[in-house]
């Protein structure tokens, strides 16, 4: 283990600490010991496992993880499926949310072991928790489909969002090039946000879906698209940030279709429609996971030169 290494595993702990001591007025009635309970910290939100209760408390550490909370407890307060977490409370205290919901009991899930079978039954349930009941016709508008994601511009520092604004406006002229985006009768839907095998349990050959704190209505295949490319950093030895995106660009560049995507076709044919834009769907899917993603960097690694560089690479390449 590399001293770098074992010095983000110290930052991290502190910072747990840290941050434990600041909510834990708020968050303490609803665990059983907080030193029992295993803590970890995720895009911008406290995240405490109380294996004992058999829940899940998830603690906002700014407006991001905030807003990320309430999307995640909006799709599992209604949610009747056994194979996602239950929604149990969700509640606002001086600007902070907390949000309660049940673990999951599945174990973690190999990548090498995903086949077409587990795809299918991946998108069979999503189909029918979320695609299916929220779907809807719309007048398609790329440009109000990347304005939505505006709203993380002021808690972002200013150089990632001059980087930002200048690969937006680069996609937005790729786009109008197309000539395809005027189109009416397409379909979107609820979707996860996030979906990556890492967000996904498996319990007795069925898969369990969490982690729906990027979910929003949008397009299905931005889940699909997700999932195939992530699947595919992750066969690799390095994973990083920027192997992510030289794949997604290396998607968009390419005509042709990854296989997820025709058995997402074949198993909820509604969707069918959205094909005659997907050029531009690949497109809004490059600037919705380079807005989201930096996010990661937020709470701990504002001052990381990782972010810029991927930006820059980014925009080079359109």
């Amino acid at each position: 283990m590399s001293i770098t290494h074992i010095l983000r595993k110290i930052k991290t702990k502190l910072a747990i600490y840290y941050y434990w001591l600041k909510y834990r007025e708020k968050v303490k009635k609803y665990i059983t010991n907080f030193w029992t309970c295993r803590v970890l910290l995720r895009l911008n939100q406290l995240l405490i496992f109380d294996e004992k209760k058999g829940i899940l408390v998830r603690c906002g550490l700014n407006k991001l993880g905030n807003r990320s909370i309430s999307n995640n407890f909006n799709v599992l307060k209604n949610q009747l499926s056994s194979n996602f977490p239950t929604g149990i409370f969700l509640t606002e205290n001086k600007d902070v949310i907390l949000a309660g919901e049940t673990i999951l009991c599945g174990n973690a899930i190999r990548v090498e072991t995903i086949d077409v079978y587990f795809i299918e039954k991946t998108i069979t349930l999503l189909n029918d928790s979320l695609y299916k009941q929220n779907k809807r016709l719309i007048e398609f508008d790329y440009r109000k489909e990347m304005d939505k994601l505006d709203f993380v511009f002021p808690e972002y520092p200013f150089t990632w969002i001059s980087e930002v604004k200048k690969i937006k406006d680069a996609i937005k002229n790729r786009i109008s090039k197309t000539g395809g985006f005027a189109e009416n009768n397409v379909m979107n839907t609820l979707i996860h946000g996030d979906l990556t095998f890492r967000n996904m349990l498996i319990s007795c050959n069925e898969p369990e879906i969490y982690d729906f704190c990027r979910s929003e209505i949008s397009f299905p295949e931005f889940d699909v698209y997700l999932f195939a490319i992530d699947k595919d950093v992750h066969m690799g030895r390095i994973v990083n940030f920027q192997i992510l995106f030289k794949k997604i660009i290396h998607f968009i560049k390419n005509s042709g279709h990854i296989p997820e995507i025709e058995i997402f076709y074949r198993i909820v044919p509604d969707y069918q429609v959205n094909q005659k834009i997907e050029g531009v769907l690949k497109y809004l899917f490059l600037y919705r996971m380079v807005v989201l993603s930096l996010e990661c960097f937020y709470v701990f690694k504002k001052n990381s030169s990782i972010p810029l560089e991927i930006l820059t690479s980014i925009k080079g390449e359109l």
